[in-house]
């Protein structure tokens, strides 16, 4: 955030340097900061973009400055909103579900809307998902992040996307972004309660899930050793192939 001595506005101020950050398609820093300018003077008057204050070349480096947007990531929102992340079946919590429903079904709503929007102004988003969208203390949006917009005229595949959101092969255009908006909408249809469960359902190998302890992914501070990361799953109580348990005989005897 920088303030336009202009104005004592708040601005959002990005800046992008030659060659730094290329992508799938070779583009730089300084390519996608010049689409995210087009995509927002293109979508200029929707009140779920931000407006352009200034763009300009500094010292071999491009800057862009656009009205800052007080709000939070709709993923952050999605997940602190949510009591069914914590239900307890207390009373009460049955109003809350459905109070969060609506809120939700709410917000996609006006994410369809604003997708459909930047695309009748010949937008394509292209990196759409729930942490390139703001939600304003109004609970309106907006959309943020339009370093890979395209014309939705070039038929573009995406150069760049966030895990679990980027369209598969193939996906061009204003498809990219309803693959994304499906994501979306996807990653919210399931609105009953999460419990952290820590035994898996039986298999074949019957095998416990547990979370390992937090450990160094660093080698030198393994002993040499692999161990599993943070966070990793391993299985207790399945059975060893025969293979590793005759290795281990062998190297006890």
């Amino acid at each position: 955030m920088a303030t336009d001595t202009r104005t004592g506005g708040s601005v959002l101020l990005k800046e992008a340097r030659p060659l730094a950050g290329l992508d799938e398609d070779g583009a730089d820093a300084v390519a996608r900061l010049e689409r995210e300018h087009w995509a927002l003077e293109q979508l200029s008057g929707l009140d779920c973009i931000p407006a352009v204050v200034d763009y300009r070349k500094g010292h071999e480096h491009w800057f862009l400055a656009r009205e800052y947007v007080e709000g939070k990531p709709l993923a952050r929102e999605l997940l602190s909103r949510n009591p069914m992340v914590a239900d307890d079946g207390t009373p009460g919590a049955a109003d809350a579900r459905g109070a969060y429903t609506a809120w939700a079904l709410k917000i996609l709503d006006q994410v369809e809307r604003g997708v459909e929007a930047m695309h009748a102004k010949g937008v394509v988003f292209g990196d759409l998902h729930p942490n390139n969208i703001l939600v304003r203390p109004d609970d309106t949006l907006s959309f943020i992040d339009l370093e890979t917009a395209t014309p939705v005229g070039d038929e573009s595949a995406q150069a760049i996307g966030a895990p679990g959101f980027r369209a598969p092969a193939g996906y061009r255009g204003t498809a990219v972004d309803r693959y994304a908006l499906a994501c979306i909408r996807l990653g919210r249809s399931d609105l009953r309660p999460h419990r952290r469960r820590s035994v898996v359902p039986r298999t074949g190998l019957e095998a416990q899930v547990t979370r390992a302890p937090c450990s160094s992914s660093r080698a030198e501070d393994r002993g040499g050793r692999d161990r599993p990361s943070e966070g990793a799953v391993t299985f207790e109580g399945s059975p060893r192939p025969a293979a590793v348990r005759r290795t281990r005989q062998a190297r006890e005897a």
